[in-house]
C-alpha cells in the first residue's frame, strides 16, 4: 500500500556528439498533471551510427518505473533533434514517498487519475481510442488474475491442512489415503502411531507441538521493528484489522508482499493443523490482499495510485471471503460492512466479479470433496416456527453474551500477559505452552480433539434414524452423557479460543467462535429435545410441538446453525454481511429470518457491554492509526476546532513566511524539516504564508525529496555541432544552499515550466534550467488546501476527514492563517477524549 516516487538519473546525448567529453549534470524538476517527477540530464555521447534514430536504453530495473507524461514528450522533442536517453544508475534509486503510518493523500490521488484518464479520453485518434480501451480492460483483467490467485491458494492450503491434520493421530491405509483424513478413512483401515494410549499421546503431542514450531518460527521472520520502537509480526493473526488500516488510508510497509503471503501460507497451513482453535477464513482476507497487492505491480495505473490500489484490495477482501466459505454475495458485502472504506459503485461491481470468479475456480478444483462450493450445507426436514422465535432470542442473547466476554477477556490477556517482559521478547514460549496446554485438555475428548469446520458440520447434522451419532441420543438415558461432553468442549472451546486468539501464528477467529455457538445450540436443542420426551405436555404448553407431536419436532442442528451466526455476531459485529454469509455458507435460504433476528440480539447485547468489535479493539491495541467513518463520537460536542490547534511555536515551525522574499533557503528548509522529524511529524507539511494569509501547502515528504537531490546533481545542454568548451561553468551549478521559489503566487516565467507540446524546442526547456539562479518547487505546492473557520464544528472536520479521505485541514480566522490539523493529529485528539469521557 506504499507509494512509490521514483528518482531516474537519464542522459540525452547527440549522436554527433564526441565521445569521451567532459560532463557535468543538472536537475530540472518537472511536473505531469499535478504529479512531479525529478530527471537528470547529461549531454553524452551514443554508440549509435550518424543519421539512424536514437535508441533509449533502460536496465531491468528502471523499466518497472514509469515515465511520466511530460518526460516523455520531451524525450520525444529530444530524439526529434537528434538526442538519445541513455540509462545513468549514478543517482538512480526507488524513494519511498509514504513512510510507514503515513496518511495517504485520497483526495490528490483521485484528481491525478482523473486527469489522467481525461488525457487519455482527450486523443481521439484509433490509438488513442485503443490505449483507453485498454486502460479500461486493465482492471478487469487484474480482478480476473486477483480471483484465481486467490482460489488456487485457498485450495492449497485446505488440501495442505486436510492432509496433515489426521497425520498426528495415524494415517490411513488405503492406497493413495496416506494423507486421508481419519474421518473419511474407511472404517477399520486407520492406523494409529502407537496401541498404547500414554505413547499415543505423547507422539500426538509432539506432533502438535512440532508444527505450531515451525509455525511461529516462519512467523517470527516477518518481525518489523518501525524506527518508533514499535513491532509488528506481519504474518501473524487474521491481518483483517491491519487490512482495515491500510484501507482507510494509511501505510504499513510490506504487509501485503509476497513475502508475507508465502509465510503465512505455509504458517496458516501448520497452525490449523495442530489442532489449536484457530480458523483460516480470516487470514484468507489477508492472504487475497496480498496476492492484489502484488498484482497491482504489474498494472501501472493501479501500482502508482494509492486510490486505485485501494479499489483492487478492497475486491480482494470479498474473493478472501468467498475462497474461505464459498459465499461470493457475502463477500462483497463483508468488503462492504467491515473492512472497506471507501466503496463506490464501480468497485462493488468489480468485487462481484472477483468474488464470482474465485468462487467458480474453487468449484472446479472441489476442495471439500463433495462437489459443493458450500462449506456447511445442511438440509433440515423441518422449517421454524414462529413459536421458535423466544429461542432465536435466548441465541442472540447468548452470541452477544459471549461476544462482549470474549472481547474484554482477549483484550486483557493480550495486554497483561502477552506484554510480560518474557512472552513479549520471545513469543514463541506463549505458542508452545498454549499448545502444550491445549492439546492435553483437548485430547480426551472427540469434540475437542476434532478440527474446527469438522465439528461444525457435525453439530449441524440433523438427526435421522437406524443412523448412529455420537450427537443424536437414541434412548433418554444417552441425553445425559452427551449434554456433558458438549459442555465440558463448550467451556473449554471458550477458554482456548480466548487464549490462542493473538498469538504469534497466523489465526483466524471466525470458525472458533461459530464452533462456541454450535456447541451452546446444540446443547439447548437437546435438552429441549429432552423436554419434549419427558414432558411432552409442558412442550406442547410452551409451543414447542403440536398435539400428538414428540421430540423429533425439536431439531438441534436448527439451533446449532443460529448460534452459530449468534456468536459471530457478537465478536465482530457484523450484521447483514454475516447474514448472507451464513445463508450461503449452510445452503439454508428458509433460515434468514432467524439468522436476522439472533444476530441483531447479538449485537445489541454485546455492544450493550463492550462497544467495540475484535477488529477494532485489536486496532486499538496495536496502536494503528484508523479513524472510524461509521462510528459516532458524541464526545466532539464538548470539544471545538481550535483545541485541536498546534501551539504558536510549533505553527510558527511548520510555516514558511514568503512576506519578505519569494525565495527560501535550502538550508532553512532542510532545518524546518528536520525538526518536524524530531517531533514526530514526518506526515505533516509545512504552510506557505504571505502576510498572514494562506497561500499554499506543500508536504514533508515532496520537500524532504526535492531538496535531497538539489547538492549531488547538475545539468550540461550540448546542442548538435556545439562543443564541450560552451556548456554552462561550475558557478552555474546548483548548490546545496540555494534559493528556493515555493511562493506560488510570484508569476512565473513562460519558460518556468516543461513544455506539454512534444513538439516544443527541447534546447528551450534545457536553456532554462541552465539560466536559472533558483529551483523551483512551486509545482509540489498545492495552492488551493482544504481549509476550515475557527467557527467550523468539529464535526465538520470528522466529516471531511473521513469521507474526503484528507490528510489535513489548514484553519483560518476570517483571512488570517490559524495553524494546520493533520490526520493523526485528529486520531489522537479523539482517542483523548474517548480516555477521558
Amino acid at each position: 500500500m506504499t507509494s512509490q516516487r521514483a528518482v531516474k538519473s537519464v542522459s540525452f546525448s547527440h549522436p554527433a556528439s564526441p565521445a569521451g567529453g567532459a560532463q557535468t549534470e543538472r536537475t530540472a524538476l518537472l511536473s505531469s498533471n499535478g504529479n512531479s517527477a525529478f530527471y537528470t540530464w547529461s549531454s553524452r555521447s551514443a554508440p549509435v551510427s550518424p543519421g539512424t534514430t536514437s535508441p533509449m536504453k533502460r536496465t531491468k530495473q528502471d523499466r518497472q518505473l514509469r515515465i511520466s507524461k511530460s518526460f516523455a514528450s520531451i524525450a520525444q522533442a529530444a530524439q526529434q533533434q537528434g538526442y538519445c536517453l541513455q540509462h545513468d544508475s549514478i543517482l538512480e534509486k526507488n524513494r519511498t514517498f509514504y513512510d510507514n503510518y503515513m496518511a495517504v493523500d485520497w483526495l490528490g490521488n483521485g484528481i491525478a487519475d482523473a486527469r489522467r484518464l481525461d488525457a487519455l479520453r482527450a486523443d481521439r485518434s484509433v490509438r488513442g481510442r485503443a490505449r483507453y480501451a485498454w486502460d479500461a480492460l486493465q482492471g478487469w483483467l487484474l480482478m480476473l488474475a486477483i480471483g484465481i490467485l486467490t482460489a488456487l491458494i485457498a485450495y492449497a492450503v485446505m488440501m495442505s491442512e486436510v492432509a496433515l491434520y489426521s497425520l498426528k493421530s495415524g494415517y490411513c491405509t488405503t492406497p493413495d489415503g496416506f494423507f486421508l483424513r481419519q474421518s473419511a478413512c474407511p472404517e477399520g483401515l486407520f492406523h494409529y502411531w502407537s496401541d498404547h494410549a500414554a505413547k499415543q499421546f505423547f507422539i500426538y503431542l509432539s506432533i502438535c507441538l512440532g508444527l505450531v514450531f515451525i509455525s511461529s518460527s516462519l512467523t517470527m521472520t516477518t518481525l518489523t521493528v518501525f524506527p518508533n520502537g514499535k513491532t509488528i509480526y506481519m504474518a501473524a493473526g487474521s491481518g483483517i484489522p491491519e487490512v482495515k488500516t491500510i484501507l482507510s488510508g494509511f501505510v504499513i510497509h510490506g504487509y501485503l508482499g509476497f513475502r508475507v503471503l508465502a509465510v503465512k501460507c505455509i504458517g496458516l497451513t501448520l497452525a490449523v493443523a495442530s489442532g489449536l482453535p484457530l480458523g483460516k477464513e480470516g487470514p484468507f482476507v489477508h492472504l487475497a490482499c496480498c496476492v492484489a497487492n502484488v498484482l497491482t505491480r504489474f498494472v501501472p495505473k493501479f501500482h502508482e495510485s494509492d486510490a486505485k490500489r485501494r479499489e483492487a484490495l478492497s475486491a480482494a477482501c470479498a474473493a478472501g471471503v468467498a475462497a474461505a466459505f464459498g459465499a461470493p454475495i457475502g463477500g462483497v458485502l463483508f468488503a462492504l460492512e467491515e473492512v472497506s472504506y471507501y466503496f463506490t459503485p464501480k468497485v462493488i461491481w468489480r468485487s462481484f466479479f472477483c468474488s464470482a470468479i474465485t468462487a467458480i475456480v474453487l468449484k472446479s478444483l472441489n476442495p471439500h470433496g463433495t462437489g459443493k462450493l458450500t462449506l456447511l450445507e445442511t438440509t433440515f426436514s423441518k422449517d421454524w416456527h414462529y413459536r421458535e422465535l423466544p429461542i432465536f432470542v435466548l441465541l442472540g442473547c447468548f452470541g452477544g453474551l459471549f461476544g462482549a466476554l470474549f472481547c474484554n477477556a482477549n483484550l486483557a490477556w493480550s495486554r497483561h500477559f502477552r506484554r510480560h517482559a518474557l512472552v513479549a521478547r520471545h513469543p514463541i514460549i506463549e505458542v508452545l505452552t498454549v499448545t502444550l496446554l491445549a492439546t492435553a485438555v483437548s485430547y480426551w475428548n472427540r469434540f475437542t480433539q476434532m478440527g474446527g469446520v469438522e465439528l461444525v458440520d457435525d453439530l449441524l447434522t440433523e438427526c435421522v434414524e437406524m443412523v448412529p451419532s455420537p450427537l443424536c441420543p437414541s434412548t433418554t438415558s444417552d441425553f445425559g452423557p452427551i449434554v456433558r461432553a458438549l459442555s465440558y468442549a463448550l467451556f473449554i472451546k471458550c477458554v482456548l479460543t480466548v487464549i490462542t486468539f493473538g498469538c504469534r501464528i497466523p489465526a483466524g477467529i471466525f470458525v472458533p467462535t461459530m464452533a462456541v455457538g454450535a456447541l451452546f445450540g446444540r446443547i439447548l436443542g437437546i435438552s429441549l429435545q429432552q423436554l419434549a420426551l419427558s414432558s411432552p405436555n409442558l412442550a406442547r404448553l410452551g409451543g414447542l410441538c403440536p398435539i400428538g407431536g414428540a421430540g423429533d419436532c425439536i431439531v438441534p442442528g436448527i439451533y446449532a446453525m443460529i448460534g452459530c451466526a449468534a456468536t459471530l455476531a457478537g465478536v465482530t459485529r457484523m450484521t447483514v454481511s454475516l447474514a448472507v454469509i451464513m445463508s450461503e455458507l449452510t445452503g439454508s435460504l428458509d433460515f434468514v429470518v432467524p439468522f436476522m433476528l439472533a444476530i441483531l440480539v447479538a449485537k445489541w447485547v454485546a455492544e450493550s457491554i463492550q462497544p467495540q468489535g475484535i477488529y477494532d479493539l485489536l486496532i486499538e491495541l496495536n496502536d494503528h492509526p484508523y479513524l472510524d467513518a461509521k462510528s459516532h463520537h458524541y464526545q466532539l460536542q464538548n470539544a471545538e476546532l481550535v483545541d485541536l490547534l498546534p501551539s504558536q511555536d510549533i505553527m510558527l515551525r511548520t510555516a514558511i513566511d514568503v512576506t519578505q522574499s519569494s525565495t527560501v533557503r535550502a538550508s532553512q528548509l532542510r532545518q524546518q524539516i528536520l525538526w518536524s522529524r524530531e517531533a514526530g511529524l514526518d506526515d505533516s507539511g509545512f504552510s506557505i504564508v504571505k502576510a498572514g494569509e494562506l497561500v499554499g501547502y506543500i508536504a514533508l515528504a515532496d520537500l524532504s525529496l526535492a531538496l535531497d537531490l538539489l547538492p549531488a546533481q547538475q545539468m550540461q545542454f550540448k546542442p548538435a555541432g556545439h562543443t564541450i568548451d560552451q556548456g554552462l561553468t561550475d558557478e552555474d551549478e546548483f548548490s546545496g544552499d540555494m534559493p528556493i521559489l515555493i511562493d506560488p503566487t510570484v508569476t512565473r516565467r513562460p519558460h518556468s515550466r516543461p513544455p506539454a507540446d512534444p513538439a516544443a524546442p527541447f534546447s528551450d526547456v534545457l536553456n532554462e534550467a541552465s539560466t536559472t539562479r533558483h529551483a523551483d518547487l512551486t509545482t509540489l505546492v498545492d495552492r488551493s488546501p482544504l481549509t476550515l473557520q475557527c467557527e467550523a464544528p468539529l464535526e465538520l472536520a470528522l466529516e471531511m476527514f473521513s469521507k474526503l479521505g484528507l490528510r489535513y485541514l489548514c484553519v483560518l480566522d476570517g483571512s488570517e492563517y490559524r495553524g494546520t490539523i493533520h490526520k493523526r493529529r485528529f486520531l489522537r485528539f479523539l482517542n483523548d477524549l474517548g480516555h477521558r469521557a
